[in-house]
């Protein structure tokens, strides 16, 4: 064979090397172009929808959803029942995640969604009983009140129970099928914020276990400001409770808020 046909060979073969990598490089930019409109479109189904007109039942008569330009619903109803349904139906469409979460955690059913790691958290929230007292709360609501828990529960299942309405992205990723909203699901959320908002234990006997050591209690105010319009938020001076080993044994006894 002649150099120059060796040639001709060469830049044949390397001709079809040239139009078969240009083919792979295509059907891989094709593949990859469907699967992230695949994985668009899996998570666009969990976004909310603000625009269009549906069909629920539980409303008595049509209700509008208007949103302003940060996304806050208004709601025009012609009753209040139909109200507080619309605005369930509105509260499942942007937080339902944070919601079904919310009562897990107060439920104390945390280990369901992430093992193990929320035992200590149910143990606690078991032992405050807030579902109990939320199902209570219920029970001594007024019938307006209970009308308007209801109403909300509704709407938050019609948003659950909707034909084609993809879960939030995060249940859908933990493979969680949550309850149905039950009225002393949304109760749960005053018991929760009382805890927090009550539940500064530790700082309190930090700033007696400094007052006991002798610090400045001008200092300490700066850190602590003294409530003195209800004597039971902040724990007295002077009697047994300043004995450091008692406080230091208060302090490792106090569990840690969820």
């Amino acid at each position: 064979m002649s150099p120059r046909a060796a040639a001709d060979l060469d830049r044949v073969g390397g001709g079809r090397l040239r139009r078969w990598l240009v083919r792979v490089a295509a059907a891989m930019a094709l593949l990859l172009t469907l699967a992230l409109a695949a994985g668009w479109f899996w998570l666009d189904r969990s976004a909310p929808r603000h625009a269009g007109r549906l069909v629920l039942d539980g409303l008595a008569a049509p209700v509008d959803i208007v949103r302003d330009g940060d996304g806050v619903p208004q709601i025009f109803a012609a009753s209040a029942a139909d109200a507080y349904f619309a605005q369930g139906f509105a509260h499942a469409q942007d937080r339902f995640a944070q919601m079904d979460g919310m009562r897990m955690v107060a439920r104390g059913r945390l280990a369901e969604l992430v093992g193990r790691g929320g035992l200590a958290s149910d143990r606690f929230m078991r032992g405050m009983g807030l579902a109990g007292r939320a199902d209570a709360a219920r029970n001594a609501l007024s019938p307006e009140g209970r009308a308007a828990l209801e109403a909300y529960a509704s709407g938050v299942n019609a948003f659950l129970a909707r034909s084609g309405t993809a879960l939030p992205l995060e249940l859908r990723l933990s493979g969680r099928i949550p309850e149905p909203w039950e009225p002393s699901d949304s109760l749960l959320w005053g018991e929760l914020m009382a805890l927090y908002l009550s539940g500064n234990w530790r700082d309190e006997l930090a700033r007696l276990r400094l007052s006991a050591a002798g610090h400045d209690p001008r200092l300490l105010a700066l850190r602590w400001p003294d409530w003195r319009g209800d004597g039971a938020t902040s724990l007295a001076p002077g009697g047994a409770a300043w004995d450091p080993v008692a406080i230091g044994r208060a302090l490792a006894a106090l569990p840690a808020l969820p």
